[in-house]
């Protein structure tokens, strides 16, 4: 009995439908057996089990049996059963409903994990030739579930989607069926293509999606996917779309993959599922490299992309972290942006270019970059999706080769370091990210430390680990332990940054003790080395200055040093600065007090280090002013045996006592001011330490008074030739004088030199001595430059400058008007001192002026704006300043004071740079002295101000003054003065943003009035005015007004050679029978670089990582190129009739044809991608072509570029060589320009057939010449010359060939 189990016996579901199966199973196999006779019985017992299953409840129930059962059998009885149930109807009519229902079943299952692999095999094989029998209606049917199951989503199984496959199949197979889909009969091929096409349509999730294309492609109808992908081309690029695309990828060919690639790249940019299809996209380049590689090319191809799309970005970061294409991406990728930053660079320096070129990408690129750092520190996703790629990029960016003029700010990096600062954005950001994996990257940071050689690139690394210490301090203090490796290599890193380093890390040190000891025991060490010292001893002091209790001294001397950390910036961090160590500071004290008994060298960088720990930490001067004062009790008295060792082979100080006095005498005012705030007035015996350590110095004064040069061996009579004995006297002279120098500036500010008139006394005594042993100096100097000096051998000198402070102080204070109840001077010191110490400071500054930025390497704004004042008030004088500080304009002090003047403002804007706006107006305000009163002064009006006193008051002053300095022999202070004026200009213009066109025009027009009202004699000055005058103008938007300006020039130029009258309203003064070469000089340096400007235009128009208006900007560029070459038109005759400077122009006329073929190489290149011959820059090139340029190409193409070596038979043979090669390149490379350009020239006209730029040259030369020498005049020079050898030549044999017909035949051999 094999009926299906009855109502009744529901409660033994289980156990009864089992014994269903299996009995079924039987009867079928008994029955199905070969040779059995069919029974009746049997085929009526099938018949009764397929109609109870019809009832649609019966088979639910069923089904939830074999499913349940497949669970604990692995499918074992379903596979019987169902090999059964196929068998079984065959013996019944209409089996398509039962034959369709098992199979369904066994087709759901197989998606499910219930079944075991023997199972599988069989029931896959049973399914399979089951539907080799199915019909249209079953497979319509199949496909209805095919397609039910990919859109309810889920997991489908490869099992599931094989026979999925096998459906397919079957229905490519029928031939000879109609099948009806959305109205209309297709084959059975048509309604596979169309169903599968809809299926992929309608199918939303990306798994079920991914498992229709893994379908279709084990069905080998993979033309289906092209089809549908060129569908989603054709629609609207939302996320869907993409998600589709992006999952076609690994299915398409190579061509529709890059063709797909591109339309996403070109048209997705941001959105919410940016990051789900950015994740999806990263892993197929994983999963497939050659889309990885197809993306890359296309990127490439197109750079504007990666800059200006944040897609096409995150796609190149994709790729870089792609192994196979790891590099070349990485490399691609830093060359693209540092390029557009340089790029966006020249456009900051020239506002003309900028019109030329607009908008450049860098501003997205930004965006684009500040976009993605904020989504990575949102979201941990895109850390890890490109984290490591822009960690890549960092490091490259930052370790890039190029320049970077870097501006330091309370300690840290200021202003636009370029990509350096691109690149530690990004460093600090993925930081942030990655709090846990800080160790990996301050290791990676210390190892790029210590293979860069890029000063700036150091700078910036450093400047990423303060800003990873003040923003995580928590976590590094944590992770401290690896930090102790730093230890060992601190000192093998660069002096500078490994002090950095340390100082950067300082706060993390000292917050563990045994980081202190462990660099302490280290540098103990290092201390000894004199090649280490340098970087030990300052790591020492710092510490030193971390160990004690901070206390800073209010002093605006020193700026703060980089690297360097605020008090209330420790307090932010959480780091208590009211705690010290003193066990680390008795530690350090110790080893410095050791390395007092080390060589000079290493005691010179201790006394140093002193002073500015002295000046950065109050409560360390107590110490250090006893460390000092004991070693300087135990110094010997001054004599050339004690102070200095001479051998045969070297010559050293054993010690700089100078620099020694120096740091003693800063402790002592360090602690007069902490002890009194308010004088410097020894009052209190409180103050033990400062008596004796001023009785020290004062011993050392009276020394020094008492013994001139004859007392210490150094007069008119001494050695100071190359000897042992001369070296000696020599190094011992010089600390003497560095000596005089420290004790002078001691008693200037401890001795109360401007009351006590003892004081001033024993000033002057002191600066005579030094004027003594200076005149003996000078004496021996001069013998001995002209006594010829055989080897030269080392002598250590000993120069030590006054602190800029000092100086500034004492100009100040001997110029400044004096007030009639001022009681804190002595008249009769102020006579005494103004005699000698006047002309001392004024020197002092001149020397320091001439090496600022290294003489005062930490002054700080203030110091700098108050030397620059003194300076600039004593050079202007008149009203300004006392009248016994009044000098003449020739005056040589004039001289030194102006030159100091133009040193310090050009190192305040170039350190501060637009936080110069104190110090300038400060500046303008001492000139001004409150006679207007227009408010805030900002510094843009300020730096205006300034520039029109200087080059409207004073430069024309000066100019006409020449006689005067002329008369009285100081033409070249004359020549100092102008530059030194100009040099201040320079600085106070590059200042202001060249945005500001108010600035530039005023600019423009004081320059311009200087060449046009003023006649300068001396070339040098006038060589600076033009080259000034040009780089406002480049600057600038290189209006009408500059090109104006160049053609009067060019015209009076001509006037002047010809001996013309010019119009006296355009006449230029500075343009004379004297300087015209030199103007002529200028005004070929002027074309050159605008014309180079417009090679730089047209570069970056060009670059495929910008995106400009190319018709637009080479419109710009041709304008300029056409009043341009107007004025090379008007030169001209200055090489073609005068024969005047012809290297220089020939090089101009070379510039020019490079400029032209440039712009008509780049439209060459448009015009194979673009239709052209409308554009407005085709009309301007063919109406320039014409016109001046044609021109110029008559006129020069005779006279210009013919090589005539010997039209000078006077000059030396090897000068003639040289300068014949010398002009064999430049004429060279002028014909091959101006041959390149009338080329390709003819190549765009006939690329658009345009006849307008089809320009014909009179007299053309091109092909005609080879190497452009002049035959003609070369045979008659070899006529004369083999004329005149055979007049002076003997009767020889007649077989002898004739030196004339031998070199005729030499040069015929060398022409055929």
């Amino acid at each position: 009995n094999m009926s299906l189990p009855s109502a009744t016996q529901q409660s033994q579901f289980g156990r009864t439908h089992e014994n269903f199966c299996i009995r079924f199973c039987e009867q079928v196999e008994k029955n199905s057996a070969p040779n059995v006779v069919s029974n009746p019985q049997y085929s009526a017992a099938v018949a009764k089990v397929f109609a109870q299953m019809s009832d649609e409840t019966r088979w639910k129930k069923f089904c939830n049996f074999l499913k349940k059962r497949s669970e604990l059998d692995d499918g074992d009885l379903l596979n019987r059963f169902s090999s059964c149930w196929f068998r079984a109807t065959e013996r019944i009519e209409n089996a398509r409903m039962h034959t369709m229902r098992m199979f369904s079943l066994i087709f759901e299952l197989m998606n499910g994990d219930s079944l075991k692999a023997a199972s599988l095999f069989a029931l896959h094989s049973t399914i399979v030739t089951q539907l080799q029998s199915f019909e249209k209606e079953e497979l319509s049917g199949l496909c209805a579930l095919i397609s039910d199951r990919f859109l309810t989503g889920g997991v489908v199984s490869k099992r599931w989607v094989g026979v999925a496959t096998e459906v397919l199949k079957r229905l490519g197979n029928i031939s000879d069926q109609c099948f009806e889909f959305a109205g209309k009969s297709l084959n059975s091929r048509s309604y596979r293509h169309h169903f599968l096409l809809k299926l992929l349509d309608d199918v939303l999730v990306t798994d079920s999606f991914i498992a229709v294309i893994s379908l279709l492609r084990n069905s080998s109808l993979e033309d289906i996917l092209v089809e549908y992908a060129e569908q989603l081309l054709m629609k609207e690029l939302d996320a869907q779309v993409a998600t589709k695309l992006i999952s076609l990828l690994t299915s398409l060919p190579a061509e529709e993959t890059e063709k797909v690639m591109e339309h996403m790249v070109t048209r997705l940019d941001g959105g919410e599922d940016l990051l789900a299809l950015c994740t999806q996209l990263v892993e197929v380049f994983h999963s497939n490299v050659s889309i990885a590689r197809t993306t890359f090319a296309l990127l490439k191809k197109d750079r504007h992309l990666v800059t200006s799309k944040l897609f096409a970005l995150i796609c190149m970061l994709s790729i870089c972290d792609t192994p196979r294409v790891h590099s070349s991406a990485l490399s691609e990728l830093k060359q693209s942006i540092v390029k557009l930053w340089r790029h966006a660079d020249k456009l900051k320096e020239s506002s003309w270019i900028k019109s030329a070129v607009g908008e450049c990408d860098i501003e997205a690129l930004k965006r684009n970059f500040d976009t993605l750092l904020n989504a990575i520190s949102t979201d941990q996703k895109w850390s890890t999706l490109v984290g490591k790629s822009l960690l890549d990029v960092a490091f490259m960016l930052i370790t890039d080769k190029g320049k970077v003029d870097l501006k330091i700010t309370n300690g840290r990096i200021d202003g636009d370091a370029g990509v350096l600062l691109m690149g530690k954005r990004l460093l600090v950001t993925i930081a942030g990210t990655q709090p846990t994996a800080l160790n990996t990257l301050m290791d990676r940071i210390f190892r790029c430390l210590s293979v860069c050689t890029n000063h700036s690139s150091s700078l910036v690394l450093i400047d990423v680990i303060v800003s990873i210490v003040l923003e995580h301090t928590a976590q590094v203090l944590n992770s401290w332990k690896s930090l102790q490796k730093l230890t060992d290599v601190v000192c093998c890193l660069k002096e500078e940054t490994g002090i950095a380093l340390v100082r950067a890390l300082l706060p993390v040190i000292v917050q563990r003790e045994q980081l202190v000891a462990a660099i302490v025991t280290e540098m103990r060490r290092h201390v000894l080395c004199e090649t280490t010292a340098s970087t030990a001893l300052p790591i020492l002091l710092l510490l030193l200055k971390s160990s004690v209790i901070r206390a800073a001294v209010r002093n605006d001397q020193f700026s703060q040093s980089f690297a360097t950390f605020s008090t209330q910036a420790l307090q932010t961090m959480g780091i208590n600065t009211t705690v010290g160590n003193n066990n680390a500071a008795i530690e350090v004290i110790s080893i410095l007090r050791r390395a007092l008994s080390q060589p000079a060298s290493t005691r010179s960088l201790l006394y140093k280090g002193i002073v500015e720990a002295a000046y950065a930490n109050e409560n360390l001067v107590d110490a250090l002013l006893d460390l000092l004062c004991t070693h300087l009790a135990s110094t010997a008295p001054i004599s050339r045996e004690a102070y200095v060792e001479s051998t045969k082979t070297s010559t050293v100080l054993l010690e700089p006592l100078p620099e020694l006095i120096q740091a003693v005498s800063v402790l002592i005012r360090l602690a007069i001011h902490a002890l009194r705030n308010t004088s410097t007035q020894i009052v209190s015996p409180r103050d033990a330490q400062v008596a004796t350590a001023v009785a020290h110095i004062e011993r050392l004064i009276e020394s020094v008074r008492d013994n001139d040069v004859h007392d210490l061996q150094v007069d008119k009579l001494s050695d100071f030739s190359t000897s042992t004995m001369g070296r000696a006297n020599l190094a011992f002279a010089t600390m003497l004088i560095s000596l005089y120098d420290v004790l002078v500036e001691h008693l200037w500010h401890v001795g109360d030199a401007l009351l006590r008139k003892d004081a001033a006394e024993k000033i002057a005594s002191i600066l005579r001595r030094k004027d003594e042993l200076n005149d003996v100096l000078k004496e021996k100097m001069a013998k001995k430059k002209e006594s010829k000096v055989g080897k030269v051998i080392s002598v250590a000198m000993c120069c030590v400058y006054p602190q800029l402070q000092t100086v500034s102080l004492m100009i100040s204070r001997f110029t400044q008007k004096q007030q009639d109840d001022e009681d804190n001077v002595d008249e009769e010191c102020i006579m005494v001192l103004r005699e000698c110490v006047f002309s001392w400071a004024v020197q002092w500054a001149a020397k320091i002026a001439s090496d600022l930025r290294s003489c005062a390497p930490n002054a700080s704004s203030v110091s700098l704006c108050a030397f620059a004042r003194a300076n600039l008030l004593l050079y202007v004088g008149g009203e300004h300043v006392d009248p016994a500080a009044s000098l003449q304009m020739w005056n040589h002090t004039s001289t030194e004071a102006i030159v100091a003047f133009a040193s310090a403002v050009s190192l305040i804007v170039s350190k501060y740079g637009p936080r110069s706006q104190a110090a300038i107006v400060e500046l303008w305000h001492c000139l001004d002295e409150g006679r207007t009163n227009s408010g805030e002064v900002t510094l843009n009006g300020a730096s205006m101000r300034l520039l029109r006193y200087i080059l409207t008051d004073r430069m024309p002053k000066l100019l006409d003054s020449y006689k005067d300095f002329d008369e009285r022999k100081m033409s070249a202070d004359h020549s100092k003065q102008a530059l030194a004026l100009l040099s201040a200009s320079r600085a106070l213009i590059s200042v202001v943003p060249n945005a500001v066109d108010k600035f530039q025009m005023a600019s423009f027009k004081f320059l311009a009035g200087i060449l046009q009202k003023h006649e300068i004699k001396e070339k040098p000055v006038l060589r600076e005015v033009w080259n000034l005058l040009i780089e406002v103008s480049r600057r600038g938007r290189c209006d009408k007004r500059y090109t104006n300006f160049l053609r009067a020039a060019a015209l009076q130029i001509v006037s002047t050679l010809a001996d013309d009258s010019v119009n006296e309203d355009e006449v230029l003064e500075s343009i004379t029978e004297s300087t015209v070469t030199t103007s002529i000089e200028m005004l070929v340096n002027a074309c050159s670089m605008s014309l180079s400007d417009v090679r730089q235009a047209v570069d970056i128009i060009s670059e495929p990582a910008t995106h400009a208006d190319v018709n637009a900007g080479l419109v710009v560029s041709l304008d300029l190129c056409g009043r341009l070459a107007e004025v090379v038109n008007i030169l001209l005759p200055v090489h073609v009739v005068y024969a005047i400077l012809k290297e220089p122009i020939c090089s101009l006329l070379t510039s020019l044809y490079t400029t032209l073929n440039a712009i008509v190489k780049l439209l060459l290149i448009k015009q194979k991608s673009t239709d052209i011959s409308e554009w407005k820059c085709v009309s301007e090139l063919a109406y320039l072509a014409r016109g001046d340029v044609l021109r110029i190409m008559e006129s020069a193409d005779e006279n210009v570029g013919t090589l005539n070596p010997l039209d000078e038979p006077n000059m030396k043979r090897q000068r003639k060589y040289t300068k014949s090669l010398k002009d064999e390149t430049l004429y060279v490379s002028y014909a091959r320009t101006r041959e390149l350009y009338q080329a390709n020239l003819l190549l765009l006209s006939s690329a658009l057939h345009d006849d307008r730029l089809d320009v014909q040259v009179r007299h053309n030369t091109i092909g005609v010449r080879d190497f452009r020498i002049d035959a003609e005049k070369l045979f008659q020079r070899l006529e004369q010359i083999g004329a005149r050898e055979g007049e002076d030549s003997d009767d020889g044999d007649e077989e002898t060939i004739p030196p004339l017909k031998r070199r005729r035949r030499q040069l015929n051999t060398a022409t055929s």
